[in-house]
């Protein structure tokens, strides 16, 4: 418990720093529930922020405006009393996922850097998300199938789905473990029984599918975010560009700093077809008999999606940064993913006056990580991580001195291709190592 109240601490001293437009958006979600009747959630449009998360998040949202409402607290407005009420309803929801950490055999130091990784700081007590309790319930779901307790996994997977449907990242795997672990007729009946639960879920928005689903694949918005996330397609626009400036085409939106479909110089576009086949393709080597660890299947099958997804956010690596976290198999790999995704996520904070701070907590928390699991790098891992140093130099005090006010979106893709080009390298070692290894419980 001592634990726990102290990456609590830690978590509200990070209260008052920056938030990102995520925080106006879970703002808009909790007016929305709680102005708008429940089958216009998903239409209504009074701001840019509308509702895209699945039905559980929506009722989440729901409950969290409630609670704002009975307290005094202006939903239409960003004042210090909303600011607390929303970090603090992250902090607690974090507690499943601090719940989940605390069921692993492991030592005092071994659960604060799983508890409190710089990632999820950033993210979400400082980016402002809610990630943590999702991660617990994936967590959860991972004990379930070490524990060989394939419905209530699945009845678990649901409810994660119907969180944040970003953990169809993991899918694949999930169906794997199954199909290899259950006969025809327990599978019928956990299919069964998961689709009734999720009848269910929906049930009150039966009339409104396809408007939820348009809400939740908006495959308009273009293969790369704004700011590209660490994965494949950044080394795909990044070689567009530089084809681009050799042969004088300059007709891409790759690096516009916006939302929009995705036009290329000289490579073929991809679609999201070309994508879904990619990801298919590569998932097919879940099948392989050398995988039955249920972290590194989840893994394999989030990086994939991670790399290879369209219209992908830079805070999706954290899953299988959260995967490997539990079990760290290889501490070597995992300090090595944490410290250069860490760098890559960096730019989600602009703010000058955070950008020390978060570079402080990056370097102490990799400190406390290096000393307990005794990390040894090689010498070109080593400067690999030196690189990232160099990058956020540059950003910090070269960029502006050398180019003023142009090129704004270079120091951008530096850290981008920083971190896409250290998971591609992660992934081929997960789908390389050997699957020996199994989390111990409480």
């Amino acid at each position: 418990m001592y634990l726990i109240i102290l990456v609590v601490l830690i978590k509200c001293m990070l209260i008052n720093l920056y938030y990102s437009t995520d925080f106006d958006v879970h703002r808009n979600w909790m007016r929305i529930t709680t102005e708008q009747p429940i089958n216009q959630w998903y239409y209504d449009e009074q701001s840019i922020w509308t509702l895209d998360y699945p039905p559980l998040f929506a009722y989440l949202e729901y409950l969290f405006g409630k609670i704002a409402i009975l307290l005094g607290i202006d939903l239409y407005n960003i004042t210090d009393s909303l600011v607390w009420f929303q970090r603090i309803t992250v902090i607690v929801s974090e507690f499943l996922y601090f719940f989940a950490v605390k069921k692993q055999q492991k030592s005092f130091t071994k659960q604060f850097i799983d508890m409190i990784p710089f990632g999820c700081l950033l993210i979400d007590n400082i980016h402002f998300q809610y990630n943590g309790f999702l991660y617990g319930i994936l967590l959860f779901i991972c004990y379930k199938l070490q524990q060989q307790q394939y419905l209530q996994a699945s009845l678990l997977y649901v409810i994660l789905l119907s969180f944040k449907h970003i953990y169809i990242y993991v899918l694949p795997a999930f169906g794997v473990i199954v199909l290899k672990n259950c006969q025809i007729k327990q599978i019928i009946s956990i299919g069964i029984l998961s689709v009734s639960l999720l009848l269910v879920i929906f049930l009150p928005f039966y009339q409104d599918i396809f408007q939820i689903l348009k809400r939740l694949f908006p495959f308009q918005r273009g293969l790369v975010h704004a700011y590209w996330a660490q994965n494949f397609w950044s080394i795909y626009c990044s070689a567009d560009k530089v084809l681009g400036v050799i042969l004088k085409i300059n007709k891409a939106s790759t690096a516009s700093g916006v939302v929009q479909e995705t036009v290329f110089n000289v490579l073929p576009s991809i679609g999201n077809i070309t994508t879904l086949i990619i990801i298919g393709s590569l998932c097919l080597l879940l099948f392989r008999k050398k995988y039955k660890n249920v972290y590194d299947i989840f893994t394999i099958s989030s990086l994939i999606f991670f790399n290879f997804g369209y219209h992908v956010h830079e805070k999706a690596v954290m899953i299988p940064i959260i995967l490997q976290f539990v079990q760290m198999k290889n501490p070597n790999l995992i300090f090595m993913a944490s410290f250069i995704n860490g760098i890559a996520l960096l730019p989600l904070i602009p703010s000058s006056y955070e950008q020390p701070i978060l570079i402080i907590l990056l370097i102490i928390f990799h400190i406390i990580f290096y000393a307990e699991y005794q990390i040894k790098l090689n010498n070109a891992e080593k400067l690999y991580l030196y690189a990232g140093g160099l990058i956020i130099f540059y950003d910090r005090f070269l960029h502006h001195m050398i180019f003023g006010g142009r090129l704004e979106f270079l120091p951008l893709i530096m850290y981008s291709l920083y971190g896409s080009l250290f998971n591609q390298y992660w992934l081929i070692k997960q789908l390389r190592q050997k699957d020996d290894y199994y989390v111990k419980l409480c």
